[in-house]
């Protein structure tokens, strides 16, 4: 009798890609490394190549500008806030999802590289984001929970999510970039801005809960 072909466990991967992968990841930290040390425009690829064992083609085959760098650290960024997002979030939870996402990005945050949290910031209002937010993975779980809390009765109806969250995020912003006042100072005045936002989308159904 034959095997029985098993169809839930994921295939292995190629060890071609895997090594692929390996030498991304080794690349990127060597990288963030040197910007985290001297800024992007000190960070020389000649070194990185050496302290990473890799020549420069290599390094441009992953990473076409320095910038990449950051752009990598960014998607890396956006899934931890979603993984400590999902793990702090209730279920009964509507309005109160948006403030729990700034929590979490200060957090994280304040135990980060500050140099790498300036120049990825620095980046960001170079090349902004755009078209739809909400096929991000973080913003389109932050979507979906803020669909469900309309259904609830907890948000009007009448603001779609995709553009409620650029709303939220470029409020909160300034507060995340202009360091000249303490993290906690600058927590509470982003807190203070998502109310505000929040009480022109709330229900009267919402507030009456």
């Amino acid at each position: 009798m034959s095997e029985t072909l098993r169809t839930d466990e994921p295939a292995p991967m190629p060890t071609r890609e895997r090594q692929r992968i390996e030498t991304r990841n080794l690349i990127l930290r060597v990288a963030l490394g040197e910007i985290g040390e001297a800024g992007l425009a000190q960070a020389r690829i000649g070194h990185i190549a050496r302290k990473a064992g890799v020549t420069r083609p290599t390094i441009y085959a992953h990473f076409p500008r320095k910038e990449d760098f950051l752009r990598a650290l960014e998607t890396y960024a956006e899934e931890r806030v979603l993984a400590e997002l999902r793990s702090r979030i209730q279920e009964s939870e509507g309005p109160d999802l948006i403030h729990r996402m700034v929590d979490v990005i200060f957090d994280l945050l304040e135990v980060g590289n500050p140099v790498l949290r300036r120049e990825t910031f620095a980046r960001i209002i170079r090349e902004p984001p755009d078209g739809n937010w909400t096929q991000r993975a973080l913003f389109g779980f932050v979507s979906e929970l803020l669909e469900a809390a309309q259904a609830r009765g907890e948000l009007r109806s009448t603001i779609p999510p995709e553009e409620f969250i650029p709303l939220v995020v470029k409020a909160i912003f300034g507060f995340l970039v202009v360091e000249s006042e303490p993290a906690n100072e600058r927590r509470r005045a982003s807190h203070r801005m998502l109310d505000l936002l929040i009480a022109g989308a709330a229900t009267t159904e919402g507030k009456s809960q």
